[in-house]
């Protein structure tokens, strides 16, 4: 008989406002919308600028019944995929992703040991593959996002002290996300008289020695114009954020803009994106699987460099690795050309949404989830599990042990 699993335990960092904690939720969001039953295990800390309907949905889940066969999914990087010590699971998946040309050798036999390993990239399964996962274990499951937060809907940000035309960059700061050239390319271009603004928000969570904030802006600033006067201008935001803030944030722009190195995804162009907002970014890496030239403006990389040493020398999974060596004329040529060109940016915008929302929305990717899971069945009893987890409230114990009995013959013939 060919047993099917019966729910899912999901291990990651599921209450973080960075990226992997966003990625978990919607993962996790998804599967419960399609009737899978989905326990959470908490990896990391808990940061309440997710929101307190984010955190009141989690905690429902963490006594979750999943049946007798769940799966284990780790969302996490791979010498951390034992974390979690669970026997009799059904499969043990790895969920990750990584940035660069190759992955970090000490990640392949972690890899190797797991079931399946989830990348959101054909970019990745190119460089996992590459660097040594058997390809028959790497399966492309993309990111989704959240068109209930996400919205062209929502309300846009009051930046009323602000210039008219704005561009924004969304990242946490290190020498991967490039800031400075981003910086540099818009300070060389554009001019105090312009009707323009370049707004950064650094979040600052995951490197506490790395800051990029107003003192930061000064110098590279003195560094490139001088002390001159006729600059354009240049906002900086580096406090802490609601999701439902960073909405409203993309809705209140004229163009998003990345300039990562090296990308994973690249969900705050997906969010964005989603808003109805015209986005760029470098044209390499893991946000090639969504963004396209028919909806996306693309910054062309001069050619693959080696990770800086000072980079490789703090994070030493970069060593070896290459990554994206971006051109600052070209990167103005094109600030340029957004900034002037409106009908192009509509055109963009408008492809942009349309294909995160038919392509990537929640409900979009949880049905290539479940699919994959081999959840093909779940409509049959997924009844039973919200009932099964109903159960936890009676305080009858014979009577709870009979139902589980009852529950188990049923879950046995799906």
């Amino acid at each position: 008989m060919n047993l099917k699993p019966t729910g899912v335990i999901w291990a990651g960092p599921v209450y973080n406002i960075g990226g992997y904690g966003n990625v978990s939720r919607n993962y996790i969001k998804g599967l419960v919308r399609i009737g899978v039953s989905v326990r959470i295990f908490n990896l990391d800390r808990v940061d309440l600028e997710i929101g307190k309907d984010n955190i009141k949905f989690l905690d429902s889940l963490s006594n979750t019944y999943v049946g007798t066969r769940p799966v284990l999914i780790v969302h996490s990087l791979p010498p951390h995929f034992d974390i979690v010590k669970i026997p009799k699971v059904y499969k043990r998946i790895g969920c990750t992703i990584f940035e660069t040309n190759r992955i970090p050798k000490v990640w392949v036999k972690p890899c190797n040991r797991m079931d399946e390993i989830w990348v959101p990239s054909h970019f990745n399964l190119k460089t996992f593959s590459d660097s040594g996962v058997k390809k028959e274990k790497i399966k492309v499951i993309p990111y989704a996002v959240d068109t209930n937060i996400f919205n062209p809907k929502i309300k846009p940000l009051p930046l009323l002290s602000l210039k008219k035309f704005k561009f924004l960059y969304v990242f946490n700061y290190s020498y991967r996300k490039a800031p400075e050239i981003l910086l540099e390319a818009y300070l060389k271009e554009f001019k105090k008289d312009e009707d323009v603004c370049l707004m950064l928000k650094s979040i600052n969570t995951d490197y506490p020695n790395l800051k990029f904030n107003k003192n930061h802006i000064k110098k590279i600033i003195t560094k490139i114009r001088g002390s001159g006067n006729n600059l354009p201008q240049v906002h900086l935001i580096d406090s802490p954020s609601s999701i439902d803030e960073l909405a409203s944030l993309y809705k209140a722009i004229d163009c998003y803009i990345s300039v990562d190195r090296a990308n994973g995804w690249g969900m705050p162009c997906m969010e964005a994106m989603a808003v109805g907002k015209p986005a760029a970014t470098v044209n390499w890496s893991g946000s090639t699987e969504f963004m396209k030239k028919n909806n996306s403006f693309l910054i062309s990389p001069k050619r693959l460099v080696a990770v800086d040493k000072k980079t490789s020398k703090m994070l030493p999974i970069y060593s070896g690795q290459k990554w994206a060596d971006i051109d600052i004329n070209s990167l103005r040529k094109l600030l340029r050309y957004i900034y002037q060109n409106k009908d192009k940016r509509i055109e963009i915008a408008r492809n942009g949404y349309n294909t995160i929302v038919n392509n990537f929305s929640i409900e979009a990717i949880a049905q290539i989830t479940a699919s994959q899971l081999g959840f093909s069945r779940i409509k049959i009893y997924n009844k039973f599990l919200y009932f099964m987890n109903s159960l936890f409230d009676i305080k009858h114990k014979g009577l709870k042990r009979l139902f589980l009995r009852l529950y188990r013959q049923v879950e046995i013939k799906v």
